[in-house]
């Protein structure tokens, strides 16, 4: 028999594979199973910031919204106009201990700022179809 370190066959290495694969099971996901997008809020010129500004994503993926600068700096969004659908769900005031995510189900354009800091922190989403 060959001299092989690792063999899948021993009792230890397939234990580790389905603990493994039972614990991935367990990590919490978005609704497409994907992770989320992430839009971080930061400092420029000491103004608060979307990066990135604008966002493309497809039907079902999330968007999670995290403070990085200054991140006891508590922020709410708020879409600046109506949403078809009410695909922008205006949030609570958060900061980086409470960052929210938000999945979003419709294809189109959605223009969100910022209620606390609104001539700098102004974002748009673009949803677009999964299947494209």
């Amino acid at each position: 028999m060959p001299n092989v370190p690792f063999r899948l066959t021993q009792p230890s290495s397939l234990l580790a594979i389905g603990l493994t694969a039972a614990l991935l099971t367990c990590l919490p996901q978005s609704a497409s199973g994907a992770d989320p997008e992430i839009v971080e809020i930061k400092l420029s010129a000491g103004n608060f910031v979307l990066v990135p500004a604008q966002k493309e994503i497809k039907e079902g993926q999330s968007i999670k919204w995290v403070p990085v600068d200054l991140p006891d700096v508590e922020h709410h969004l708020k879409a600046r106009s109506p949403t078809p659908d009410d695909a922008f769900e205006e949030t609570d005031d958060f900061d980086g201990d409470n960052p929210p995510m938000q999945s979003f189900d419709t294809a189109g354009e959605i223009k969100y700022f910022c209620t606390k800091h609104p001539k700098t922190m102004r974002g748009t989403i673009t949803v677009k179809p999964a299947s494209q």
